[in-house]
């Protein structure tokens, strides 16, 4: 909305998102920052104590946080976010400078009455917390902008009609039943939020706020529009989506000339009157998820709307003036019935973002070639079997294109023209076989997604000169390799192999320079060890990792007597390492999010500890111990190792310093028990901690 700040959030911008202490000037104004921290004091090097004007403390822990506070009473902005505050410091009260007090993200429950001797204040922000009243508010009559959003408020007070400077008020996400009538005196009310409450109707007075510029009632319990909000006549945006507004839009709504957006997304309006096309400046219609007659719309007169959504309407063709509305820039007619598409129907010479996802066309019309500015064309779900021969006129500006779910054979080679500027395409679920060698015309691919294609068996070696390429999904396939030239994909950094049927771990994965996540879960394809147990895996396990001769069961404490046979055995683990996962995996230096679910797996390469890992699934493998060195891994966040066969971990575990989530449900654990295994580490290392002192005080006991 041009000209026009409507924002909810007034904080400073670019505070400084490192932890610790910070200061600077803001605007020729002494600062200080202090985020993520636990101190004593806050410290200040560069400026005497007076000289700060904006003061930001936000997720620390300060002891003796009013006598931090008092110190700086000369702040004209004080944000306190995210710090526990169930009682606002009294020595706020009396900072008779501050113009702007942000207290949200805290626990507060109430505001004490000498909030009020904030006579310079005209910003004040207690959004997300638990505040029940806000009557001590009301007696600041200079405030401009309030925001509640997000506590627990069922009414406002009666005395709200003292705040008659207030422009902005936002009390979204409460539970208010109705307003008050004084909410009528607030003659200079521009913005009003009030959505996710329990409204039902609005008292006569809000016919006063001829002001209001932007009124926000979504999700509320409206079964019709207040005959009141008419009376609004400067309105721009008017939004009351998920309601239950039934039946027809009253003709009063021409009323509102100056409106810019109507949103009425989600509601029960089955037709619009004829004076709507009375709204010229209108330029955001929102109908989606209502069951509206196509032809009660009229957009003849509709000049300047620039953006329209009728997705899950139950239409079964497009309006049939929708086409005389020669600014429209973004068209959703998504989730409809429509299954043909008139040739006319798709004429907008300004449209970049078209959506016709979820229908049942299977046919589209030449026009769709002329759209000139196309940038985001959504198809999928659809019946579509072929493009038009002129598609590739659209390869100048079209950036997004999501064919998937659709009934391709063949992809068309009208995707792949030399000056294609594609950065995300989808092929998901479609019966291709095939890709051609020609996508490595993509030069600006940045997404490519071809899952769910049973057919699919092979990519071509092109795909490696898709330089740009950031994010590869190729899941549930047929794939049994791949090509070798995906290690030139020097940009990738998120790739999914899951539910394929490689042969083996394909080393060219090892070979991405940058890849960060890797997805290789084999639920529904084929695993890295078959189904069936190979003999003496469990033994080739213990060769694997012969520091853990200590720790196997009895039965096989004699096992490190067949020296004889060691090497030969080496050489067929060798032979067959490539039945499990290469330790060439160790190359990814810059893997941080690694998924071996399901590969039945009895061990893991040691080489996580050089990696960077910081999440790591192996869930549902018949892993029986971990590498000797993973509790050397620096980075290590989560690890997933439930649905396993592990009945013992080291102690050694404990040195994952920065563990937050272990998972070891599923497993035949004995030490520590099952029951201990809980998702976050904390019983499992207090549990290994006792136990350690346990043993040693047996042991020297005896």
């Amino acid at each position: 909305m041009e000209g026009l700040d409507f924002s909810r959030k007034h904080t400073i911008d670019n505070i400084p998102s490192r932890r610790g202490i910070t200061e600077c000037n803001y605007n020729g104004k002494g600062c200080i920052f202090t985020r993520g921290i636990k101190t004593n004091v806050i410290t200040t090097k560069r400026h005497s104590d007076s000289d700060i004007r904006i003061l930001v403390i936000q997720q620390s822990e300060i002891s003796q946080l009013t006598q931090q506070l008092s110190r700086f009473n000369y702040a004209e902005i004080l944000i306190l976010n995210q710090i526990s505050l169930d009682l606002l410091p009294i020595c706020i009260c009396s900072f008779s400078h501050l113009s702007l007090l942000d207290i949200s993200n805290n626990c507060l429950s109430s505001l004490p009455q000498d909030i009020a001797n904030l006579t310079s204040l005209t910003l004040l922000n207690v959004s997300k917390n638990h505040l029940v009243d806000i009557t001590a508010i009301c007696e600041l009559s200079h405030l401009q902008s309030l925001d509640v959003t997000e506590n627990q408020l069922t009414e406002l007070p009666r005395s709200f009609w003292k705040l008659g400077e207030l422009k902005n008020f936002s009390c979204s996400f409460n539970k208010i039943a109705c307003l008050p009538e004084e909410i009528g005196w607030l003659k200079f009310l521009t913005a009003l939020r009030i959505t996710n409450n329990r409204l039902s109707t609005l008292p006569r007075s809000f016919s006063n706020l001829t002001g209001l510029l932007l009124l926000q009632l979504d999700g509320n319990v409206f079964d019709h529009i207040p005959l009141q909000i008419f009376s609004c006549i400067s309105l721009l945006e008017l939004s009351l989506s998920h309601n239950i507004i039934e039946g027809s839009i009253p003709a009063k709504i021409c009323s509102l000339v100056n409106l810019r957006t109507l949103n009425l997304r989600y509601n029960r309006v089955i037709a619009f009157p004829a004076e709507l096309e009375q709204l010229a400046s209108l330029k955001y219609l929102d109908v989606s998820g209502n069951l509206v007659e196509p032809t009660t719309i009229s957009f003849g007169k509709l000049i300047r709307i620039q953006q329209f959504s009728a997705s899950k309407c139950g239409l079964s063709i497009v309006p049939d003036d929708l086409s005389l509305c020669s600014n429209l820039v973004i068209l959703d007619l998504s989730e409809n019935r429509i299954g043909k598409l008139a040739n006319e129907s798709l004429s907008f010479p300004q449209l970049t973002s078209l959506c016709l996802a979820y229908n049942i066309i299977s046919t589209l019309p030449f026009s769709i070639c002329g759209l000139n500015n196309l940038v985001v064309l959504e198809l999928q779900f659809n019946k579509l079997s072929s493009l038009p021969e002129d598609f590739g006129r659209l390869s100048y500006t079209l950036r997004q294109l999501d064919l998937g779910h659709n009934e391709f054979e063949v992809i068309p080679m009208s995707l792949f023209c030399g000056r294609s500027r594609l950065s995300y395409l989808c092929l998901d679920a479609n019966p291709i076989s095939e890709v051609p060698n020609e996508i490595s015309n993509l030069k600006e691919l940045i997404h490519l997604s071809i899952s769910y294609c049973r057919r699919l068996e092979s990519l071509p070696e092109g795909l490696g000169l898709c330089t740009n390429l950031c994010t590869l999904k190729v899941s549930k396939n047929k794939l049994s390799s791949l090509p070798k030239t995906l290690s030139k994909l020097e940009s990738l950094k998120y790739l999914d192999l899951s539910d394929n049927d490689f042969n083996h771990f394909p080393l060219v994965v090892c070979s991405i320079p940058r890849l960060r996540v890797l997805l290789y879960d084999q639920t529904e394809g084929r695993p890295l060890i078959p189904t069936e147990c190979p003999n003496g895996w469990y033994k080739r396990s213990l060769l694997l990792y012969p520091e853990m001769n200590d720790s196997f069961d009895s039965e096989y404490e004699d096992y490190s007597e067949e020296n004889a046979g060691t090497v030969s055995l080496v050489n067929t683990l060798s032979k067959t390492s490539i039945k499990g996962l290469p330790s060439m995996i160790g190359n990814l230096k810059h893997l941080v999010h690694l998924s071996l679910q399901s590969n039945g797996l009895y061990m893991l390469p040691d080489v996580f500890h050089n990696m960077m890992l910081r999440r790591l699934n192996v869930s549902h493998n018949r892993l029986q111990y971990l590498p000797p060195n993973l509790h050397r891994s620096k980075c290590l966040t989560h690890l997933y190792l439930h649905n396993n066969n592990i009945d013992h971990l080291d102690q050694n575990i404990r040195n994952l310093k920065t563990l937050n989530i272990l998972t070891l449900d599923q497993n035949p654990l004995l030490c520590p028990p099952v029951e201990v295994g809980a998702e976050r580490v904390f019983p499992v290392y207090s549990y290994l901690r006792n136990y350690k002192t346990f043993d040693a005080i047996y042991c020297f006991s005896k």
